[in-house]
């Protein structure tokens, strides 16, 4: 029998107010480790080089660009 099976086995045999107790204490632990800084790692993205943002980045991009080609002649 697995450690996940033994888990479920166990948590059929809890009141409600035991099992409403287990999740909060379970929602409270991933809060916890979710919210915690993740460390940061010099380098870890070097591989792929400089990046660059290409001079047209904030040009209007049309009615083409959002409705496609043949949309754009009813705008008009």
């Amino acid at each position: 029998m697995s450690t996940l099976e033994q888990v479920l086995e166990l948590i059929e045999t809890l009141t409600p107010e035991e099992v409403t107790d287990l999740q909060s204490s379970l929602a409270e632990r991933i809060h916890m480790e979710s919210s915690k800084p993740k460390k940061r790692i010099l380098g870890l993205h070097a591989h792929l080089g400089e990046h660059w943002i290409s001079p047209d980045f904030d040009d209007y991009l049309g009615d083409d660009f959002w409705l496609g080609d043949e949309n754009a002649s009813l705008q008009h």
